[in-house]
């Protein structure tokens, strides 16, 4: 029974999708109803699973599939996953009905949407390191058909070039893979782990090449270069799943890697000079864009390089690896929530302006009180006020990093410090956003040229933020929920809830530390980012002058590796054929004065 719960929360969501697809060829309201009834079924069955699992594991292999294999593992640590999945998803579905009515090829969409989600929970179910990489590989494809859903011009070279990175990073994963296999024999995650021992450096390399797929789905720097155009060039649904769910697969696949080495010292510090990279730049370039989706993107780079961080302590934290990656796992849950609701309170507003830069959105979220409410409770969870949602999580991470034993010194002073400004980051473009859309602190030429659009409709946009907002209370009030369902130990770590404080007065009083450094930097950045013309305030973007990374530094790279490439590769294809030229010409030579040797002979007779 167990088992086929299980196969059903993995292919359901796929074999709904033709199904979906001819229903919407037929009737649409038929189709919004058929999906989100068949959503629904899945968050409820994986929310059962859940419970199935809090205490044990279901593990199902069929040997012959895939070749290798077909291993699933489902335990409270993975449920989670799956659940987060099945409820963004529900959600964002709901959130569909309002932002994808009245569009064209909608039941092309909703195929795909439904067979990504079968992809996603197929990576967080996989126990075959190939049966990961496949389901990340169709997870890839598939969300790339959502991204290129508005068929614009942009939305195509932003999907082309999503695309091209999920395929040659994933590539790079499966090299990976293959090192791993070549030593252990195994291409079970598990018995991957018990054989890394007598690998020697070689795990090295090959984690660090499996990790590739997985840190540019994260976001991570240096790989983060798919982010900002495809957030801002993708439909809001699309945009709400890559950052609430798909993320959280790199995540998923960043742990993989770090039970596999058994959470080595070495591969963890350079995970964590990674996540650090990524916790700044994120937050500075989000405070800097004028865009939101842009903005609101590098947002959650930052984010992301939070919960890599404390991917990077578990074996740097002794006994407290467990409430390390419990921290990562509660912050993956509480990123999906308030992340979810911003980008949603933000569709809606977009929408209303028919415009995503700062610029044309002033003053278009004053006066609704439902959105302002959304964003504000949002936002403080995602700056970890104390009282929010995001104060738990965010007080998990602060304990983990004050634990470091890593070896190196005053590494964990710095690491408070970074995490420190960084909160102040993240604080202060989120005060940004709140004072150029929601408060009116200066005249502006756009305030009241915007007409709400489809407010007829936007019961199905307020409804999943109503719901966000409700589950973001309940973490806030029973900040020890998610952890007494995790069990008692979660990737190879003892978890103890039991040993965590969350609501004390140095936590609360750091929160507001946060926040008042969130107004400095604020503050500060106003010099450089805003200025006035004709009386009204614009925001510019200096990060704009700035080296890119993509256009700099990868595509000119890329550029030259294949005009070397092509050069010496086509001066050894010259050279070859060159040779086999002659060696043609010498053997016609030979064979004619064969044959000139022998009629003379003959002649002779």
């Amino acid at each position: 029974m167990n088992i086929f719960l299980m196969m059903f929360i993995l292919f359901f969501p796929a074999a709904m999708a033709p199904a979906v697809y001819w229903i919407g060829k037929r009737s649409c309201g038929l189709m919004d109803a058929a999906v989100i009834g068949s959503l629904a079924a899945e968050t409820a069955a994986a929310a059962y699973m859940l419970c199935v699992v809090r205490y044990s594991q279901i593990v199902f292999h069929a040997p012959g599939i895939m070749t290798t294999g077909f291993e699933m593992k489902m335990d409270s640590f993975r449920a989670v996953f799956v659940l987060l999945g099945a409820s963004m998803w529900l959600l964002c579905g709901i959130y569909c009905m309002w932002h994808m009515k009245g569009q064209s090829g909608n039941q092309r969409f909703y195929a795909f949407y439904m067979m990504a989600l079968s992809a996603t929970t197929g990576v967080f179910m996989s126990e075959n390191v190939v049966n990961m990489f496949a389901f990340f590989e169709i997870m890839a494809i598939t969300s790339y058909v959502l991204v290129v859903h508005s068929q614009g011009k942009s939305a195509h070279e932003s999907g082309k070039f999503y695309l091209a990175v999920s395929i040659v990073t994933a590539l790079v994963t499966l090299l990976g893979i293959v090192v791993f296999y070549t030593h252990s024999g195994s291409l079970s995650i598990t018995d991957i782990e018990k054989s890394t021992g007598t690998m020697g450096n070689a795990k090295y390399a090959a984690a660090f090449l499996m990790s590739f797929g997985f840190l540019a789905k994260a976001c991570i720097f240096p790989l983060h270069i798919w982010l900002p155009s495809t957030y801002s060039h993708s439909q809001m649904p699309v945009t709400i799943i890559l950052s609430t769910v798909l993320s959280k697969a790199g995540i998923f696949g960043i742990m993989t890697v770090g039970f596999i080495l058994g959470w080595d010292r070495h591969f963890s510090h350079v995970v964590m000079a990674l996540a650090l990279t990524s916790m700044l730049l994120g937050g500075v370039l989000a405070l800097l864009k004028t865009d939101v989706k842009e903005k609101l993107a590098y947002g959650s780079m930052s984010q992301m390089g939070y919960i890599t961080l404390v991917v990077s302590t578990v074996g740097l934290s002794d006994s407290h690896g467990g409430e390390a990656i419990m921290a990562a796992v509660y912050h993956c849950v509480n990123h999906a929530l308030f992340k979810g609701a911003i980008f949603m309170a933000f569709g809606i507003i977009c929408a209303k302006a028919k415009s995503s830069n700062v610029n044309d959105l002033k003053l278009t979220g004053k006066g609704n009180i439902f959105i302002t409410a959304t964003f504000m409770f949002a936002a403080a969870s995602n700056m970890g006020i104390a009282g929010s949602s995001g104060f738990v999580s965010k007080t998990m991470i602060h304990h983990s990093l004050s634990y470091y034993e890593g070896g190196i010194k005053y590494m964990g002073t710095f690491l408070e410090t970074i995490f420190l400004i960084s909160s102040g980051i993240t604080a202060a473009y989120l005060i940004k956003l709140f004072r150029a859309v929601f408060r009116q602190d200066f005249e502006s030429e756009h305030s009241g040229e915007h007409e709400p659009s489809k407010s007829n409709d936007l019961k199905f946009a307020y409804f999943p933020m109503a719901l966000i907002c409700m589950f973001m209370i309940a973490v806030a009030v029973r900040p020890h929920a998610i952890l007494n369902i995790a069990g008692s130990s979660v990737m190879g770590m003892d978890i103890h809830p039991g040993k965590i404080y969350f609501y004390s007065i140095k936590s609360a009083a750091y929160s507001l530390v946060v926040f008042i450094v969130g107004i400095l930097i604020y503050s500060i950045s106003k010099l450089k980012t805003a200025h006035f013309k004709n009386g009204v305030r614009i925001y510019v973007d200096p990060s704009q002058e700035w080296m890119h990374i993509k256009n700099d530094i990868y595509m000119p790279l890329c550029r030259n590796i294949f005009y070397i490439s092509d050069k010496v590769f086509g001066g050894i294809d010259s050279v070859e054929m060159s040779t086999i030229g002659f060696a043609e010409k010498c053997i016609v030579k030979i064979s004619q004065r064969g044959k000139f040797c022998e009629k003379a002979s003959n002649t002779k007779k």
